[in-house]
């Protein structure tokens, strides 16, 4: 009977015994200061305790280097990571996806609001402050070099659960750096780099010592059970195409495939040469290796104010005109989804990626959806020639410039004719995480088709597969992978 009442209705205390717990330093095997691009870094987890995941955290100051004018990608330090790998006692556990920052960019910009923007920007190192688009004579200044702490991770370090290492000996975390094709620089200048230092891991760890906890675990080994460790990993696909109509196929085998989604960037996203116009504009955020639109996007659109026609014509990826999933032989949705605002339903690609991501009815948090996946804050300066001052106040310190709303509604505008993002479920949609409920694919190797069709440019299109996979610990540190 009482669990049909609400907790604020209720009058009950539960007590947990033998707690305590404190936060500590990692340092990284290897050196900590002057770490280039493509760098693999790697730290050992705390032994013989808890680690509580979800508090793991990448501390760092970067400098950006090169000659003339950089433009960092998104000031979020998950965009410099290409790879995250677990590996247990010298096995790896957890073999990330080698577009590790391309999917977390992804999932922020569906599951996560404007506002994290600005909290990631405050508490993951912020904004230098200087003149817009960043020069490395503003970076290489010691009060303007950006400091970040990376959390909010995905995969195995995302997982919410307290990892209870002493049941597994050797936890090693191996992060792989991206190139620095992340950066963006102007035609014609230096190639642009950026430099880690200062680096150190942190974490909370606790012990629970009430003669209960520790005992019933080491008694469930014993018997020869195991015990389960849930957590999301994710598996990417990629090809080039032509323009037109396309086809990107995906196979694996898993236990639980929760969740499919699909992105297009311009084909040359990772040519690092932009012109000073484009410049001015990436700098709002992120650069064209993040711009899941392509630069051509920015197409002028009636009373929106300004517009920017033109703009990166050389990364314009076309309009998507339908998309739809074949996934086992079984279309999903069971219905071409039209995109074209022509055809009057320009806005249905957002609600089908909506509803995979359950934002479609969050009202206080919401996601980037709209925002084309291009740039969070465009930095443009100046009124809009022919349009309302929809400028807001200026973000970040120094001669920054104020963000441009103008560009914020047109890009609205830009992803009902653009769709940065196409996704399905195949999960219960709101599980918690330790709920099994994804397809399948245990047993047979199964295949999934993204089937599109756009204009005539080439593009890039990327598969992301979201899966459950589950870490079976056994007696004597023994340990299995279930994808």
């Amino acid at each position: 009977m009482s669990s049909s009442y609400p907790k604020d209705l209720m009058f009950f205390l539960n007590r947990l015994n033998g707690w305590s717990s404190n936060a500590v330093k990692l340092n990284p095997i290897g050196s900590k200061d002057n770490i280039a691009p493509s760098s693999l870094i790697e730290v050992e987890l705390p032994q013989n305790t808890l680690v509580d995941m979800k508090s793991f955290a990448m501390n760092f100051a970067c400098t950006f280097g090169g000659t003339g004018t950089s433009i960092p990608p998104r000031w979020f330090p998950q965009t410099m990571i290409r790879r995250v790998e677990v590996q247990v006692n010298g096995i790896t556990m957890s073999a990330g996806a080698n577009n590790y920052n391309v999917v977390w960019n992804m999932l922020a910009e569906c599951t996560t609001p404007e506002d994290f923007a600005r909290y990631s920007a405050l508490n993951m190192g912020g904004q230098p402050s200087g003149t817009l688009p960043i020069s490395t004579a503003d970076v290489a200044l010691a009060d303007h070099i950006p400091t970040y702490s990376a959390t909010n991770w995905i995969g195995f370090l995302g997982s919410s659960q307290w990892l209870n290492t002493g049941l597994l000996g050797s936890v090693r975390v191996r992060i792989q750096l991206d190139s620095a094709a992340v950066m963006s620089q102007l035609t014609g200048e230096g190639d642009a780099t950026y430099t880690l230092s200062n680096l150190d891991f942190t974490c909370m760890v606790a012990s629970l010592d009430d003669g209960l906890y520790q005992q019933a675990l080491l008694e469930r080994l014993a018997s020869g059970s195991q015990v389960s460790y849930p957590f999301k990993s994710y598996y990417t696909f990629e090809q080039q195409n032509a323009g037109g109509n396309g086809s990107l196929k995906g196979t694996l085998s898993s236990s639980s495939v929760d969740r499919v989604t699909a992105l297009i960037r311009a084909s040359n996203y990772n040519t690092r040469a932009v012109t000073a116009a484009q410049a001015t504009t990436y700098l709002g955020g992120t650069t064209p290796y993040f711009t899941a639109c392509g630069g051509g996007v920015f197409a002028a659109a009636a009373g929106v104010g300004q517009g920017l026609a033109g703009l990166d014509a050389a990364r314009d990826t076309a309009e998507l005109e339908t998309w739809q999933f074949l996934i086992n032989s079984n279309y999903s949705p069971n219905y071409l989804v039209h995109c074209k605002n022509t055809e009057g339903k320009g806005g249905l690609s957002a609600i089908e990626t909506r509803r995979s991501y359950g934002t479609s009815h969050d009202t206080t948090s919401g996601d980037h959806l709209n925002y084309s996946g291009a740039a969070i804050y465009p930095y443009l300066g100046g009124v809009p020639s022919g349009g309302p001052n929809n400028y807001g106040p200026a973000q970040g310190g120094g001669a920054a410039a104020p963000i441009n709303r103008a560009g914020q509604f047109q890009q609205q505008w830009n992803y009902k004719n653009y769709h940065c993002y196409c996704s399905v479920p195949l999960e219960y949609v709101g599980s918690e995480d330790r709920l099994v409920s994804g397809s399948n694919f245990r047993g047979s190797v199964g295949v999934i088709y993204f089937n599109f069709s756009t204009s005539a440019n080439v593009n890039n299109t990327m598969l992301v597969v979201e899966c459950t996979s589950v870490l079976k610990i056994g007696a004597g540190g023994s340990a299995e992978l279930i994808v």
